[in-house]
């Protein structure tokens, strides 16, 4: 098991001791602080609101065969489309918009189609329900650069980008030039 020394100040020795009367180990104490530590500083924005943030590319259900990919950035809009209109074969599905500005003054789209249905085995019985969800991004250097007559490629068809989501992330994106 690896091991890591640390030092303690004497006058911190009296927590260490009151910590240990609740029944824990200080190394159990530890790890939890760590913990916390190290989710507080994940979740805290800086000073213009961006903060960590972490998404999926690829089929996440039913099989986990995506990638996680993390980047500095803050949402600046969400819209979210029941059955939208598709050649898909799902009983019920969703598409989910998701735009982002990073640190570094890029666009972010990413998109996450969700669908529920049932399967056929081989021998025509039905199986499921079940439930997909795959995810893509694309990046642009401007928000102009996103179209919207120009059809991406979303994790399952071809789709066009809502207006609405580009008006809500310009109601959020405002620069000031200063």
């Amino acid at each position: 098991m690896p091991t890591k020394q640390i030092y303690v100040k004497e006058s911190d020795l009296a927590l260490i001791l009151e910590a240990e009367q609740f029944g824990d180990s200080f190394s159990k104490v530890m790890m939890e602080a760590l913990q916390d530590f190290v989710n507080k500083k994940k979740e805290q924005k800086d000073e213009n609101g961006f903060q960590e943030i972490t998404i999926r590319n690829g089929q996440v259900k039913p099989l986990d065969q995506s990638a996680l990919h993390k980047f500095f950035g803050k949402r600046l809009a969400f819209l979210k489309e029941d059955n939208p209109d598709c050649q898909c074969q799902c009983e019920e599905w969703s598409r989910i918009w998701e735009l982002y500005r990073t640190k570094k003054g890029k666009y972010l789209l990413a998109l996450r189609d969700e669908y529920w249905g049932v399967e056929e085995d081989d021998e025509g019985r039905q199986e499921g329900p079940y439930n997909y969800e795959k995810r893509s991004y694309k990046v642009f250097e401007n928000l102009s650069d996103i179209s919207l007559d120009q059809p991406y490629f979303t994790p399952t068809c071809k789709a066009l980008v809502p207006a609405e989501l580009i008006n809500l992330a310009r109601d959020k994106d405002i620069w000031l030039d200063i």
